[in-house]
């Protein structure tokens, strides 16, 4: 438990409206607040615009965000923090940082700054984004289930094309979800809302077992291929880690059912790309919607642009809702726990990756 502090120079780096500044700020009078977010961006638009006349002021608003840094014990980042954020995240620019809360469910966007090798606490956004993320899951399925890739090109090429579709409901089909945590559990609240048999690996799982934790069926994570050859529908939904890079390659693949999709709403390197698509133009699966891949954004060069069977979204699966007021809500909470010295929620653990 950590001893409590007396002042806490924190650091708020994204925009947030005026009411919920002040909610942090009038949350403790040990708080002493730094709002640099208005200022991080207007130096990003001079940095893009760059002009010798604009250089004093420039210099000026930089030195005034690293002065916050320098000073800074806590800091609340964005969920995908700018390099003018992330610059300023390692020992030299901020010597005094013992925590940061993020708001996004993963922290690997900010390991080129080197602060997740230094002795600082991360917390995440776990769970905010859920929701949103689970409903672009079902969007997909349903999207893919029913070949209506091909209905929107058809559209575009006003063509009445009443080919052949789906045969099939949703329901009774069976989604696969590769790692039920947050993300995962509400995707499969969803699913089985719509009839879906869901069946799930989670790495702490130790045996398979049935209805549980919201699922029919649990598969421990060395069961993968198994939960891979039942799936109708296989949605990645792991962290990326040294354990989950390229989870997802040649045979897992070969394992999936050649009617089966592949959803990843996790992070491009859980997937083999090349592999990806050598099994998506051999038909070896039926398809695939992407929202996540492992060069962002996806080069204009790569093959998976090209395919009929694939949708591709720019990073977008949790942009649905606004989820500012609750990541307030759960920095707040976190802070007061700080402040007191008591266990802070979703602690990153650097040895597990998440």
């Amino acid at each position: 438990m950590m001893e409590p502090k007396d002042e806490v120079s924190v650091v708020i780096a994204q925009v947030l409206p005026s009411d919920l500044v002040s909610k942090i700020n009038n949350l403790s009078p040990r708080v002493a607040l730094s709002y640099a977010a208005e200022l991080l961006s207007t130096e990003r638009y001079m940095l893009r615009e760059r002009s010798p006349n604009s250089e004093p002021d420039l210099t000026g608003i930089s030195e005034e965000i690293d002065r916050m840094f320098a000073g800074a014990e806590v800091v609340f980042a964005p969920a995908l923090p700018f390099p003018n954020i992330l610059s300023r995240l390692g020992a030299v620019k901020s010597p005094n940082l013992k925590w940061i809360q993020a708001v996004s469910a993963g922290v690997d966007q900010f390991a080129s700054s080197g602060v997740l090798d230094r002795d600082v606490i991360m917390t995440t956004g776990r769970g905010l984004r859920s929701q949103a993320i689970a409903e672009y899951v079902i969007w997909a399925a349903m999207t893919l289930n029913r070949n209506m890739q091909q209905r929107f090109r058809d559209q575009s090429n006003r063509v009445w094309g009443r080919g052949a579709g789906a045969s099939r409901l949703l329901r009774g089909q069976t989604l696969g979800v590769v790692g039920l945590g947050a993300i995962g559990g509400d995707v499969a609240r969803l699913a089985k809302a719509l009839g879906m048999k869901v069946a799930a690996t989670r790495r702490s799982a130790l045996r398979r077992e049935r209805d549980v934790d919201g699922v029919d069926e649990m598969f421990p994570s060395s069961d993968l291929l198994e939960l891979l050859a039942q799936s109708d529908f296989v949605v990645m939904s792991v962290p990326h880690t040294a354990e989950t890079r390229n989870m997802i390659g040649e045979r897992e693949l070969n394992s999936m059912k050649p009617t089966a999709n592949l959803i990843n709403i996790s992070r491009g390197a859980v997937i083999d790309e090349d592999g990806l698509i050598a099994a998506l133009k051999a038909k070896r699966i039926m398809g695939a919607a992407l929202d996540v891949f492992s060069a962002e954004p996806l080069p204009s060069t790569s093959e998976l642009w090209d395919l009929p069977n694939v949708i591709i979204t720019p990073h977008v699966s949790a942009g649905a809702g606004d989820t500012t007021d609750a990541s307030v809500d759960l920095f707040c909470q976190n802070l007061l726990c700080y402040l007191s010295g008591e266990p802070m929620t979703n602690v990153y653990d650097k040895e597990k990756g998440y």
